[in-house]
């Protein structure tokens, strides 16, 4: 991409999104020259966001070329060293095991009212942006979580693609009647542990917006360290 290289940063593309993360190895030059790039690639229709570290001469520019300044996002990394013992009995469940509908049905109430902050994407492109990243293989990733006979949320522990060994959470997440009740923490170490022992992952990679105190809070609680900081920089063709 215009005299740097295109495979240190990350591409996520969709029918209406491009998203570009793991910037940080370029310079405020090369940021500004990638946002012009994938400006002109966008189709209508499209929505363009860039995950941009501290480069204030960068953001000057994105915010003058159309780009709105948006939520600010912490990236954590946990060595999966030490993980406790699961303290609650939960049952998991295939998105294969309960059918899309009722997966897809589970995940939107998990995302209802979340720190993070609404979505404008459907559940049907969430679903396909899911299909998209993990490939062959993305139902056993995708997981709704159960105690006795009601969902309590969805977790979804993957290997990052590109990588042999990154893992990653595409989401987490309680539906919201079951919030404050003490099952965040349990249901995440647990989803650690498959990161760990069914994925084989040599480390987890997690990331949540700044407002999500809980979560950054949760990170911390199970073994995560503070890698950077990064702002979303987006712009609708």
């Amino acid at each position: 991409m215009n005299g740097f290289n295109c495979h240190s940063v990350k591409r996520i593309e969709g029918e209406k999104y491009i998203t570009i993360e793991d910037t940080g190895k370029l310079s405020t030059l090369e940021i500004c020259s990638l946002a012009d790039r994938i400006d002109q690639e966008a189709v209508p229709g499209q929505l363009v966001t860039l995950m941009v570290g501290n480069h204030p001469a960068a953001e000057k520019y994105l915010l003058n070329t159309g780009f709105s300044k948006h939520n600010r996002t912490a990236f954590y990394r946990n060595p999966l060293k030490s993980l406790p013992s699961p303290a609650a009995s939960f049952t998991w469940k295939k998105v294969s095991d309960i059918g899309e509908p009722l997966f897809k049905e589970i995940w939107k109430r998990s995302m209802e009212d979340s720190p993070n902050g609404e979505s404008n994407q459907t559940m049907e492109e969430h679903m396909d942006s899911v299909k998209q990243e993990l490939g062959k293989g993305y139902e056993h990733s995708c997981l709704a979580i159960y105690e006795k006979e009601g969902p309590v949320g969805v977790a979804m522990p993957h290997i990052e693609p590109g990588t042999e060994d990154e893992g990653r959470v595409f989401y987490i997440g309680l539906i919201p009647e079951e919030r404050g009740k003490g099952k965040g923490t349990p249901v995440f170490i647990e989803t650690l542990r498959r990161l760990k022992y069914d994925f084989r992952a040599a480390c987890h990679v997690g990331s949540t917006s700044i407002q999500n105190k809980p979560m950054l809070r949760l990170f911390e609680k199970t073994g995560g360290a503070q890698e950077r900081i990064v702002t979303a920089y987006k712009k609708q063709k």
